[in-house]
């Protein structure tokens, strides 16, 4: 483990990840995040010594925790991480569809996917008729369950993460419990892994498929960047990644079944299929994947790293 991570390491020092619309390298964080500090801006700093990772387990045991933590991108939302580019290459970012649920069937002996297609947390919520919200609380509550240790730390930690500017709804114990239980009516089989600690067991089942594509990502000294059930990867390399994706959880739990999406941006199999259809489309993606629109900062800090990084290799050819 201390080697991947030496090497995975390496593998970003020498890789540019920025964003090109980014003058000034930093990102501000939003409402949510700010009122955790007195109202007071937040921001994510996009720096070269800010793209390295570590491992955190719990509890003294290699057996809890493990994931990998502490590149930038892990605290950006999805809007800002799809503009990311590595070595001035746009990006796609897969991830798995209902991760750690699907991992706590797996602790029961249940492949979910090959039970039913039913999303796991679509579930109504009272007093919140938007099936997006709706979506968006129960997967919240869901999620958290598996860490909390009681319901009203439960409930606590809930209303402390919710993001109340696109979720503006009261939870009153009554609401939370009344959504719990339609969680453990909907999911009998893994009820009692809620409020049961069981959350760093998962993280570890995750942290072994992340290790797991890691690993295959450095051996062909291709940069990946993993936000813990996700990962991003340069264009042209997501179809390996789909393919690594699927292999790591079937090794790690030993299930046939998994499901991964795609964010929206444009994948190397969309380009071509489009170069029969409508050429002038085709010529202007490949324009803007090779040349994109980008701010002043954002080219000097690529000539900076390219600089220092070129000079490296020089020297490491000629020892």
């Amino acid at each position: 483990m201390h080697d991947l991570l030496l090497r995975y390491n390496r593998l970003l020092e020498r890789t540019f990840i920025d964003i090109p619309s980014l003058d000034q390298p930093r990102i501000e964080l939003g409402d949510k995040e700010n009122r955790r500090r007195n109202n007071k801006p937040v921001f994510v700093n996009i720096t070269h010594h800010g793209k390295f990772v570590r491992r955190i387990f719990n509890n003294g045991t290699f057996d809890d925790g493990g994931r990998f933590y502490g590149g930038w991108w892990q605290r950006i939302d999805g809007s800002y991480r799809k503009a990311i580019r590595m070595n001035n290459l746009p990006t796609v970012e897969i991830d798995y569809s209902s991760l750690h649920v699907i991992l706590a069937y797996t602790e029961v002996g249940i492949d979910y996917w090959d039970m039913t297609d039913d999303d796991p947390y679509e579930l109504p919520v009272r007093g919140v008729t938007n099936p997006d919200h709706c979506r968006d609380i129960t997967k919240l509550l869901f999620l958290l369950g598996f860490n909390a240790s009681d319901e009203q730390s439960l409930f606590k930690a809930f209303r402390s993460e919710l993001d109340y500017t696109a979720n503006p709804y009261s939870f009153p114990d009554d609401v939370l419990s009344e959504l719990l239980g339609g969680i453990k009516d909907r999911h009998p089989k893994i009820s009692h892994l809620i409020c049961s600690g069981a959350g760093l067991r998962l993280m570890n089942l995750d942290s072994r498929i992340c290790e797991y594509v890691i690993e295959k990502f450095v051996e062909r000294d291709t940069p990946i960047l993993t936000v813990h059930d996700s990962f991003i990867v340069p264009f042209g390399s997501e179809r390996e990644l789909d393919r690594v994706m699927k292999e790591a959880f079937k090794r790690v739990t030993k299930q046939r079944h998994v499901k991964a999406k795609y964010n929206q941006n444009l994948t190397e199999a969309q380009l071509y299929a489009g170069r029969a259809v409508d050429r002038d489309f085709y010529l202007d993606m490949i324009s803007k994947i090779s040349r994109p629109d980008m701010a002043k900062g954002y080219g000097m800090r690529m000539q900076r790293h390219r600089s220092v990084f070129s000079q490296s290799t020089v020297k490491e050819q000629t020892r």
